[in-house]
């Protein structure tokens, strides 16, 4: 046999054993044994009452097994120890030992146990709720996070060996499709949002930043799941205090252009109101004539008019600046937003480029907002979404195109409004100077911006994107240095009415 073995009588006599016992009890308490003598004869103390303890159990009958450490020369090795009773007729007749040395095993346990704790340290360390469970959703291994945010969200207290479905609940409907798709062998992230309430308080709405990742063994078959959570609700809270911030911001910018289209039409409509005046001052020298009347009449028409400018413009900036809830969700022409957009930024864009507008037809632009109000309701790019948030959008595209047109030189930017099967496009097009191919991966970046120092956020287009993304729509951008650049919007189309 590979493992020392022994053979003692129920006098606890030593009977026989083979050579690799013989050689490692020499080796170890230099004891030579010879049949006949006592197989606790020469022992330590301690060593003679573990074994005489063990040898009681054996001759009882029952066999049992215990780990032994000796110091061999400088090293320490330990042996599983193992009696087993030689019972005939009911009789115990005598007890085999087999001793079999486990020393690189019992240190290889030792190092997994100290990499466990170590790994463990580092899962509760970090800031993220972490926990892994086998192919049937059983919990594998979780940090105290998971344990205290599950409690804190469902009434739970999630152990080891529970299964999913137990600790989440009515939510695990939500997450199936996601942990079938990790056992499947994909690793991805999605964002998850649930509402947790607060004893005495108002439900608060927590925001998770989840990542799946497959859990392979060494032949790389998938036998769980891996599950990091990380809590970004503050994240979003930010995020919103961004937007508000890049809003006023936009506001500021744009705020000498606002004044310019403010100054234009109420400079004519100081002057014609003092034409008017002037004119009905002369009645009084001069009887009532009918041609001086009809000239007072149309000056009135041009004030009317320059006033209700003034109106619009400040409406659409106070559409602008209104905080509003960014989950609006009405039914609008997108059209709406975009006019409005343009109204805010026209000065500063016309100042650089013609615009030209290409809208569904037999719809011009729409009624109020330019020109002619041609087509009926049904042939209306509707959306719905956040008519403020539209705007913004649209807004920042606008001036990004007002600034793609360096020195004087001087452009076209158009408008492109279009269906597309169960989809609205929106394309803000200019023929400026275009981004450089090794910027344009990075234009969605936050804080990212080729502009000057003090000229710009680097917020624009990344929250634009993220207005879009929360409108079920997207944002690409598509530029060719030197030849333009044009910024797609799709939004989901609505087929109401």
């Amino acid at each position: 046999m590979p493992d020392a073995t022994f053979y003692v009588d129920p006098a606890r006599r030593f009977v026989d054993g083979n050579p690799r016992f013989l050689a490692s009890y020499k080796a170890v308490y230099g004891i030579e044994l010879a049949p006949g003598v006592s197989a606790l004869a020469g022992l330590p103390e301690r060593v003679a009452a573990l074994w005489a303890l063990h040898y009681d159990v054996a001759f009882r009958g029952t066999e049992n097994a215990f780990l032994f450490h000796e110091t061999i020369g400088d090293k320490i090795h330990t042996f599983d120890i193992r009696l087993v009773p030689n019972v005939v007729d009911g009789v115990v007749e005598g007890v085999t030992v087999v001793s079999r040395d486990v020393s690189a095993l019992y240190d290889l346990k030792q190092d997994l146990e100290q990499t466990k704790q170590e790994i463990t340290a580092v899962l509760e360390s970090s800031s993220d709720a972490i926990w892994s469970v086998d192919a049937q959703l059983r919990v594998r291994t979780l940090n105290t996070r998971f344990v205290e945010e599950t409690f804190e969200a469902v009434g739970v207290r999630p152990r080891v060996g529970m299964s999913v479905p137990e600790i989440l609940g009515e939510r695990f409907s939500r997450v199936a499709p996601f942990y079938e798709r990790a056992l499947s062998g994909e690793a991805f992230a999605f964002e998850f949002s649930y509402p947790l309430p607060r004893n005495g308080g108002p439900t608060e709405v927590r925001h998770l930043e989840v990542q799946m990742l497959p859990l392979r063994d060494a032949t790389n078959q998938c036998i769980g799941v891996t599950v990091f959570n990380k809590d970004v609700t503050q994240k979003r809270v930010l995020l919103a205090q961004l937007m508000e911030l890049d809003r006023l911001v936009a506001i500021g910018t744009l705020a000498a252009g606002v004044g310019h289209e403010i100054n234009n039409p109420l400079a004519f409509v100081l002057t014609n109101l003092e034409l008017l005046r002037e004119t009905f001052e002369a009645f009084r020298e001069v009887p009532p004539h009918r041609d001086a009347l009809d000239e007072g009449l149309v000056m009135l028409a041009d004030a009317e008019d320059g006033a209700q400018r003034i109106r619009d413009i400040v409406r659409e900036l106070r559409l602008l600046s209104r905080a509003e809830d960014p989950k609006a969700n009405t039914l609008l022409d997108v059209r709406g937003p975009l006019e409005r957009a343009l109204a805010l930024a026209g000065h500063e864009l016309r100042q650089h480029a013609d615009i030209v507008r290409d809208y569904p037809t037999p719809c011009a632009v729409p009624a109020g907002l330019d020109g002619d109000s041609g087509g009926s309701a049904a042939d209306a790019p509707w959306v719905r979404g956040s008519d403020g948030r539209l705007t913004q959008v649209f807004l920042n595209l606008l001036i990004n195109a007002a600034h793609a047109f360096p020195g004087d030189r001087r452009g076209t930017v158009r408008l492109r409004v279009a269906y597309e099967g169960d989809r609205v496009i929106v394309e803000v097009t200019d023929d400026g100077s275009g981004i450089p191919e090794e910027v344009l991966p990075r234009v969605f970046d936050a804080f990212f911006t080729t502009k000057p120092r003090g000229e710009g956020t680097g917020l624009g287009l990344s929250i634009a994107r993220r207005i879009l993304l929360e409108h079920g729509g997207d944002l690409t951008i598509v530029s060719q240095l030197n030849v333009g650049t044009t910024a797609l919007v799709v939004l989901p189309a609505s087929t109401e009415r």
